[in-house]
């Protein structure tokens, strides 16, 4: 019952503003009596109310339908409103609709009110044959679903990358001039180009692009075609495969049928120069660099490029002067492999071997190297690179303002330094910014921004034990500035003004005395100065603002607790007093129906003294007097933190509490977001998982719920988490009875390199072997009741990292239980057979 009225509630208060250009009025769509209703919210007038008279458009409607049509069920959800008329598309054309007298009639224009990062089709995909710079990018999931994100190629069909749960905000490091697909439940909700900058934020707002651009059956590749369901949602055919799809395939995404052009955003650093202004291009053949006059005159300027040793086509960078320029020289290892098999294939009888290429913690990796050009005297200038030897990987930043000094950020291989190192034109090279740390150094935080038109950085790091931003000057390497600092954390940059020097951004537990975990939008000044929360309000925030930078004069805030339903307001980014109500439910009213809110609670760790954070959620069946198994759902990812703070996101959970289990779950030390000192924790000590702070966590809740059975306590989790479920069995078997291991990676040797030598370090060393499950397998108690659920396709998690602790506990001679699933992927044991499994076993082994 209450996973329902929570759900209810949610989807009740929720909304997702569609901004109207100058950022002062809005509508979104209302759910009200199992239906919706568009509503206008005019933010100088104070106003919110229809957008239109719903029952008088959906008779007009249906008149040109030959249909009746239900005002509650209007057969699309995006509008325009512009000059008093009410535009839509429904089939495949749009209509305008005029309230004044009820008119409805076809229109042939487009619509223009969308944001065009994400609803623009026009683009191509970039030739990659060179890996291409990447930036960090913030996606934002303010759907009202979860949202799947899919890459995209010139051959073949996107492929499923992640997930973004609805109201997360996920951080992706992706390609430049690559192409993401979001779809939502089957409908595509967004299309996003990589612009060429620095960092990117991305808001996913309620917007269907099929519905916003239209049909895109002109524009279809041969063997496609379009069709439309009953539900008038199109839909796609191959006939070459005989397969169909909800969306478009990437080459007619890749045109404009609609005329909108995406406006890409303005670069942040003076990246790829344009060379055709100057009298010579600068071009990479058979592997060297040469420089081609405007008479055609070829000269080799560089010797030393090999096939494994080429020079890269993209990253050739000119000073402003001309007179110089940096091309980056790539060692080039093969990729290693990892196999995954296809017991079941559709086109064979035989299994398929499906080839991975990755690369896993301690191989040998690209590694990018920058040599400095003289163009006038057609040379090498010869440089050192004692200062960014061993890279995991360098980033371009820009040649200084006077063309003197080329800037790039070096890391480190094994993420212990981090620098922004300058290169002269004597090939004179110098650490300009210096980041060191004897544990890790986040590449989850990593931010750099360099000012327009100015020698100047901001700069994020955890140099004072939280992470906050910085102003260098980057002429003298000098700090300017600590713009950020207190005992909370920046979590991102927003947006910045460099005219005025302004930051927004937003930031983990500003508010003193609220969950530490809790975002909000916070303002400040180059300075330092007047660093203020432009949030509001005891609980999780997330914010929409117009696209446009010109129209950000208002936001519309929402927060939630687990406790507390969304609660939604306008605010202004000038007038912190400004504020106008647009949802504010109470949970009295759930809890008149039977609501049984899920409990927030905190106790000290292992030092006595650092606040844990965690939720409790008590069985439906919950009687005084009877007591119930504990059941613990963890994921102990240091990228991360892993307990909800938004209403309604808690399905999961609720789901195994109606089981019968009073199911907890816990950020323990090791995770992230709180103090650098509480992160690491982890490093190199993965095992640990927090576990000396979760079983005082645990124990200090049993103390005033005696309904805690502490005698039957379980843990379950998947990836991460299923190595963690097995590590609380093997080092803390005394306290955790029961596990179940989904898709777990038992040893870190064969995680990616991106998540193991981040926590692991490198080289890769005996800390890898320690902190294997695999090692200590011969720990597992004979009363441990343990389950290892694994699929055959997980291209995340190798199942081979499951095989090799199985074969272990087999060689220990351990009794445990394996669930195998051949068409299995990473999150097998979410749903079907793997989670019917993981649920019989539970009640089988705690009695609920």
């Amino acid at each position: 019952m209450s996973n329902a009225l929570e759900q209810t509630s949610y989807t009740e208060a929720f909304v997702s503003p569609q901004w109207h250009p100058g950022g002062k009025s809005f509508w979104y769509r209302r759910r009200i009596n199992d239906g919706f209703e568009f509503i206008l919210v005019d933010i100088i007038r104070r106003t919110i109310h229809p957008a239109f008279d719903h029952e008088q458009l959906a008779k007009e409607l249906g008149k040109h339908a030959s249909v009746k049509i239900d005002q509650r069920y209007l057969p699309f959800s995006w509008i325009e409103i512009e000059d008093g008329f009410v535009r839509f598309r429904f089939k495949t054309r749009i209509w305008q609709y005029d309230p004044s007298n009820h008119q409805l009639s076809a229109w042939d224009g487009v619509f223009t009110h969308g944001n065009p990062v994400l609803t623009s089709i026009h683009g191509s995909l970039r030739d990659q044959s060179y890996p291409p710079d990447r930036i960090d990018v913030r996606f934002t999931n303010n759907t009202r679903s979860p949202l799947e994100m899919y890459s995209t190629s010139q051959n073949g069909p996107p492929v499923l990358r992640t997930s973004i749960r609805q109201g997360e905000m996920s951080v992706r490091r992706v390609d430049v001039g690559s192409t993401w697909i979001f779809v939502g439940l089957r409908r595509l909700k967004g299309i996003y180009h990589v612009p060429d900058v620095v960092a990117d934020t991305v808001v996913l707002e309620e917007t269907n692009v099929d519905e916003y651009i239209g049909s895109v059956k002109a524009v279809l590749p041969p063997g496609w075609e379009e069709r439309v369901t009953q539900a008038d949602k199109m839909f796609y055919i191959n006939h070459k495969s005989k397969s169909t799809t909800w969306y478009p395939p990437v080459g007619s995404l890749l045109k404009d049928p609609g005329g909108v052009q995406q406006t890409l955003h303005d670069p942040k650093v003076d990246k790829h120069s344009d060379t055709d202004v100057v009298d010579f291009k600068v071009t990479v053949d058979k592997y060297n660099v040469w420089l081609e006059t405007t008479s055609k005159h070829k000269h080799q300027l560089s010797t030393n490029g090999t096939e494994d040793q080429p020079y890269n086509k993209n990253s050739i960078f000119h000073s402003h002067k001309k007179d110089l320029i940096v091309a980056w020289q790539s060692t080039v290892f093969p990729w290693n492999s990892l196999y995954n098999i296809k017991y079941t294939p559709d086109t064979q009888i035989r299994p398929e071997l499906l080839n991975e290429s990755i690369r896993l913690a301690g191989d040998l990796i690209q590694v990018e190297r920058p040599r400095l050009f003289d163009i006038a005297n057609k040379c090498e200038v010869p440089t050192v690179d004692t200062l960014f030897s061993n890279p995991r990987c360098i980033y371009n930043i820009g040649w200084n303002e006077s063309g003197d000094e080329y800037y790039f950020l070096f890391i480190q291989r094994g993420h212990q330094c981090v620098r922004v190192i300058g290169i002269d034109r004597v090939g004179s090279t110098r650490i300009i910014i210096e980041e060191t740390s004897q544990t890790f150094i986040d590449g989850f935080k990593l931010y750099y921004h360099r000012i327009s038109h100015s020698d100047k950085m901001l700069w994020a790091s955890e140099r004072d034990g939280y992470n906050h931003l910085y102003l260098f000057d980057l002429k003298t390497g000098q700090l300017i500035s600590q713009i950020t600092r207190g005992p909370w954390n920046v979590r991102s940059v927003e947006f910045i003004n460099e005219e005025s020097e302004e930051i927004w951004a937003s930031a983990y537990g500003y508010w003193k005395g609220q969950d530490p975990y809790h975002l909000h939008l916070i303002y400040v000044r180059f300075d330092g100065c007047d660093c203020k929360s432009l949030t509001k309000g005891d609980g999780n925030h997330r914010w929409s603002y117009p696209w446009s930078r010109g129209s950000q004069h208002y936001f519309v805030d929402t927060w939630s607790r687990v406790d507390l339903p969304p609660q939604t307001v306008v605010r202004s980014f000038d007038s912190p007093d400004f504020e106008l109500d647009i949802q504010r439910p109470t949970a009295q009213h759930l809890l008149t129906l039977g609501w049984d809110p899920v409990e927030r609670f905190v106790a000290p760790g292992r030092d006595g003294k650092t606040p844990i954070y965690g939720v409790i959620v008590r069985p439906p069946n919950f009687e005084d007097g009877k007591t119930f198994p504990v059941l613990e759902c963890i994921y102990s990812g240091p990228q991360t933190f892993s307990v909800a703070k938004d209403f309604g996101f808690l399905h999961h959970m609720r789901g195994l509490a109606e089981e019968g289990y009073v199911v907890v779950q816990i950020d323990g030390m090791g995770t992230n977001w709180r103090s650098k000192a509480f992160h690491d924790v982890c490093h190199k000590n993965l095992k640990d998982a927090g576990f000396p702070d979760r079983i005082l966590w645990i124990q200090e809740a049993a103390i005033t719920r005696p309904w805690m059975d502490l005698s039957r306590v379980a843990i379950i989790g998947s990836s991460a988490g299923g190595q963690n479920a097995v590590s609380a069995l093997l080092h803390y078997g005394d306290f955790y009875k029961v596990a179940v291991a989904s898709s777990g990676c038992h040893d870190n040797r064969l995680n990616q390199i991106t998540w193991g030598e981040q926590w692991m370090g490198y080289p890769v060393d005996e800390s890898y072997i320690d902190n294997s499950n695999i090692t200590h397998a011969a720990k597992l108690r004979n009363d441990a009741k343990l389950l290892l659920i694994a699929g055959g396709l997980d291209d995340v998690v190798n199942p081979a990292s499951t095989m090799k602790l199985v074969t272990e506990l087999n060689k220990q001679g351990k009794d445990y239980d394996f669930f195998f699933i051949p068409e299995g992927d990473h999150k097998c044991a979410d749903n079907g057979v793997g989670y019917k499994r993981l649920v019989r076993f539970l009640r089988e082994h705690l009695n609920p």
